[in-house]
């Protein structure tokens, strides 16, 4: 009996440098390999990842919802619709909450299933605190709301990528367990697999951080921990590879602690595998963290983690095993992890080796026969 081949639309707001866009791209691209017919829609032209997206159909229609207040919903998806209407999608599965909020709105025969990709802890769905009212808290409360309303009117099953976003949309926006289902976040591993590495003292240290350059990735930590490993007579070096906002705040800090010779700033690059198997060790400074994909690759990569607790990324570290995890944001302490690992080449070696070990759990080629599994069974 030949498997059922499906139609399956994917919705989602742009395909900017992120790791929900690339995961949404990851995705595509595995069903098309398993030769189902896939279609991706997205409403902002934009699309920073040309690389990985060439084989698949892509569409650019404009399409909007806005939640009002004081006046009426602000509704734009006449386009969709009649996409919708043509292609006959047996799924229809969105990425972030933008896109869920207008894909709810679309009419469909009942045979068509709702999927939505939790791909992070949006703030419009978290709890109000009388505490702290302000405008924005009132209208994420509007928000919450209307996404509540929207919920009860379409049938959604939502993909949870962590533990943590699991537990959010249970406990905090109120989604029925039976309506959740947790399947970790996936990598290509085979594209970022290397072999294990080994430590050698008597080179410098080479460090690297993959973020985008905004305030919640906390880059300013690490500059202080590069600081402090300098200090201890280590030459090291640190490659950040990103880009935003916050570059010129880093340029200017790495220059008041005369650090700015060690730091490499690469910008945004279609090849971070390249840069990963040449580093020693990945560091990872998140306030928040929904999952964290470029922790998988940089294990795939050899690489041993150090990082803070970003709530979403702690099923991926086990400490002193593949990585260390800090609860605290103490400079001083992450500096002495990197120290310990350094320091003994057979510390180094396994945790090295285990890393690759366990991001072997994560591959996409499995992640994308569990996502179909999940499909299939809620058709059927």
């Amino acid at each position: 009996m030949k498997p059922q081949k499906l139609k399956i639309l994917h919705v989602i707001s742009n395909l900017k440098r992120a790791g929900g866009e690339r995961l949404c791209l990851d995705i595509c691209n595995g069903l098309i390999k398993k030769e189902h017919s896939v279609k991706l829609v997205m409403f902002e032209n934009i699309n920073q990842y040309t690389e990985l997206s060439s084989n698949i159909d892509i569409e650019f229609i404009p399409s909007e919802f806005i939640p009002s207040l004081f006046k009426k919903n602000h509704l734009n998806i006449q386009g969709l619709q009649s996409l919708v209407n043509s292609f006959k999608p047996d799924i229809i599965h969105s990425h972030l909450l933008g896109a869920e909020y207008i894909a709810m709105h679309l009419k469909t025969p009942n045979s068509t299933k709702f999927f939505n990709h939790i791909h992070g802890n949006r703030p419009e769905l978290k709890k109000i605190s009388i505490k702290n009212i302000s405008k924005n808290s009132i209208i994420h409360w509007w928000e919450k709301n209307v996404y509540r309303k929207l919920l009860k009117q379409k049938s959604v099953k939502h993909i949870a990528i962590s533990n943590e976003c699991y537990r959010f949309y249970n406990k905090i926006v109120g989604v029925n367990k039976k309506n959740i289902i947790y399947l970790p976040n996936c990598i290509n591993y085979n594209h970022f697999k290397a072999y294990p590495k080994t430590i050698n003292s008597k080179k410098s240290l080479s460090l690297i951080t993959i973020g985008r350059l905004i305030p919640s990735k906390g880059h300013d930590f690490l500059l202080n921990v590069l600081k402090i490993i300098l200090s201890k007579n280590v030459r090291s070096n640190l490659t950040i590879i990103g880009d935003g906002p916050e570059k010129d705040n880093l340029l200017n800090k790495a220059k008041k602690l005369k650090i700015s010779e060690n730091i490499n700033f690469i910008g945004i690059t279609m090849h971070p595998e390249t840069f990963l198997k040449d580093a020693d060790l990945y560091l990872h400074s998140s306030y928040y963290e929904p999952f964290g994909l470029v922790i998988l690759e940089a294990m795939a990569s050899g690489l041993p983690v150090i990082c803070t607790d970003g709530k979403g990324n702690r099923e991926l570290i086990k400490d002193g095993i593949n990585g260390y995890m800090l609860e605290e944001r103490n400079a001083n302490e992450f500096a002495n992890k990197i120290m310990t690992l350094i320091k003994s080449e057979e510390l180094y070696n396994s945790q090295s080796k285990n890393a690759i070990k366990f991001s072997s759990d994560f591959d996409i080629s499995d992640y994308i026969k569990k996502l179909i599994d999940i499909y299939v069974k809620e058709l059927n």
